[in-house]
């Protein structure tokens, strides 16, 4: 419900108001890390679940590795199968 309400405030008035008022999405949070010096060599998402946090991270820090650690080791291994950007590493 909360994303669905995010994504709909977006489309109406546009993500820079809605970080303007102290609401950033993860990706701006990960960007802003960056600009501001943050790069990681190494990433660890522990309760991944689809893999959701982990796709933001990679593609904020593509150069960090990245360990998923969750409910479902079947799950994940079956993401990194089928390619997804979600996977071990």
């Amino acid at each position: 419900m909360k994303r669905k309400l995010i994504r709909l405030l977006d489309k109406l008035v546009g993500p820079t108001l809605r970080n303007h008022y102290q609401a950033p999405s993860m990706e701006w949070s990960f960007r802003n890390m960056r600009r501001l010096g943050f790069h990681p060599q190494f990433i660890v998402d522990i309760g991944a679940f689809e893999g959701e946090w982990t796709a933001i991270a990679r593609k904020a820090f593509p150069e960090a590795s990245v360990l998923q650690s969750g409910r479902s080791w079947k799950e994940s291994k079956r993401r990194a199968k089928a390619g997804s950007t979600t996977g071990f590493q």
